[in-house]
């Protein structure tokens, strides 16, 4: 595979969309007439990448978020207070 990134334009296709006007390809041979071999390539590399970025950028932020939960539930119950409460308590108040 060539090392020399496509440039993929989406200007001014002439692409397929559904009523609700997003994009949607029926068959490879609608999409080989608005793309060529190379783009198509690219555009699903591109895809496959955000997915997996997007993948685990969610994983670390969401143990942040349960790291945060932990040392917040840990620092209630050393003072005494009921965490679950403590956190419906302030769920019900908005804080």
């Amino acid at each position: 595979m060539a090392d020399t990134m496509v440039v993929v334009k989406l200007k001014d296709k002439d692409m397929p969309r559904r009523g609700d006007g997003n994009v949607e390809f029926k068959d490879m041979d609608t999409l080989l007439k608005v793309f060529t071999k190379e783009e198509v390539l690219a555009l699903v590399n591109r895809a496959i990448y955000q997915h997996e970025y997007q993948r685990e950028s969610h994983k670390k932020r969401n143990k942040v978020e349960r790291d945060k939960l932990r040392v917040m539930k840990e620092a209630l119950t050393k003072a005494g207070i009921d965490p679950k409460a403590e956190m419906i308590r302030r769920e019900l108040e908005g804080k």
